[in-house]
Formats: C-alpha cells, structure tokens, sequence
C-alpha cells in the first residue's frame, strides 16, 4: 500500500507562526529539522507536553484534505498540485485566537469571518484530490458523527469536509483551558495576527507515522484584497 498524503497549509519556518509551532511541536514545521521543545512546569505541564508530542508527528498545519491514501504515484499527486496552486490566489486570512475544540485538543482558529474564497479552494482541493484516492481502502474510524457527516464519510472518504470544515491549527490534543496559559508565553501578539495563506503543501506519512513535507507550492494569483 501506498504512504498516505495530505494537503496542508503549513507556515514558513522563519515566520512568528512558524517559530511557534516548531518550539511548541518539536520540529520546525517546513524543514521537519527538530527544534528544542517547550517545556512546562509540573505534571500537568509534563501532560501537555505529551499532547504536544502526538501531534508534532503530522507537524504544525492546518489541514485542507485529509490524509488519504493515494492510487496513483506521489509525484503525479504533487505535480497535480503543483499545477492547481498555480490558478489559485493568495488568500489574506483574519486574526488567530486559541481555542478548545470538541474533542478536546487546542487549536488556532480565526477569530474573525473568513474570506469566502477560504472555502472555495478547499472544496476544489477535496474534489482535485479525491480523483487521486484509492476509494478501494475504507475509511479511518472517525467516531460519533451528523447524518450529514456520515454522507460526506461515504462520498470523500473524510467528514469535515465542505460545509464541515473548519479552518484550524492544531497545537495539542487531551487538553483543557490550562493549556493555553503555559503556553501563553510563547504566542506573542505577531503569533496571532492576520496571515495570508500564499502556498499549499503536500505532505506524506513515511514508515515511522511522521508526516514529512514533500513539496510547498505557490498559490500563483496575486492577492485579491479580500479580508472576509
């Protein structure tokens, strides 16, 4: 069977949101260089690192399409991404604020409306890549979900998808609000302020679970100066 990909948006390495990420997840989110990780006091810190660690194996991303497994080889995957980045423009997203997601992992969610064109892109992406997926390997156990969740299962092989997603960075999992102040002093103010997503990124699952970047290409129309 083939490595599983994924779409992403990861930031750069050198940019506030990246430096964060690779500090909190070990590893700098483009390069997968190891970083040295935040550490936080006591046991309950010691959890959170924890948390930290499980989800520094996929890296610090926003996820666009889900992990799946492919029918065709990587590199027709990534040169079909390539070539869709191209006649896609850049998109200025709002502020981040941390949150609790259901399911209690810690995520940075906009804090404001996002731009339409947010869920344009994503829909072409899932329905670009869905034409790459070998629908013959059944879907991971997603737990308890909607009527309309359990549709979007069967169809795209994912449930969050469409009118279910929901842009997030997620930072750690099995965590509650205490989270968010120890790690309050590495997200800065730059941290959180607006960004632009100007490159999408593909990213494979090797042998050992970790998922490692294969390619990052650049959304090839200018901005468009639409804030949401």
């Amino acid at each position: 069977m083939r490595n599983r990909l994924a779409v992403y948006f990861v930031p750069e390495d050198d940019s506030p949101l990246g430096i964060f990420g690779g500090r909190l997840l070990g590893r700098l989110p483009r390069a997968g260089t190891p970083v040295e990780r935040a550490s936080f006091p006591g046991p309950r810190g010691r959890g959170f690192e924890r948390s930290a660690e499980k989800a520094g194996r996929y890296g610090f991303h926003a996820t666009l399409v889900a992990p799946f497994v492919p029918r065709v080889s990587e590199k027709t995957v990534a040169n079909a991404l390539k070539e869709f980045s191209k006649t896609r423009e850049t998109i200025r997203m709002p502020g981040l604020a941390p949150k609790i997601m259901p399911g209690r992992f810690a995520a940075l969610v906009p804090g404001d409306a996002v731009p339409e064109s947010l869920g344009k892109l994503e829909k072409a992406l899932v329905e670009t890549m869905d034409e790459f997926r070998d629908k013959s390997v059944p879907p991971k156990d997603r737990g308890p979900l909607t009527e309309r969740q359990k549709i979007l299962m069967k169809k795209w092989g994912y449930p969050r998808v469409l009118g279910e997603f929901r842009f997030h960075l997620t930072l750690a999992g099995d965590v509650d609000e205490n989270f968010f102040r120890l790690v309050g002093e590495l997200m800065t103010p730059a941290v959180l302020e607006p960004f632009a997503i100007d490159s999408l990124s593909l990213s494979r699952e090797d042998p050992d679970g970790i998922f490692r970047l294969v390619g990052s290409f650049r959304l090839g129309l200018p901005e468009t100066g639409e804030s949401g």
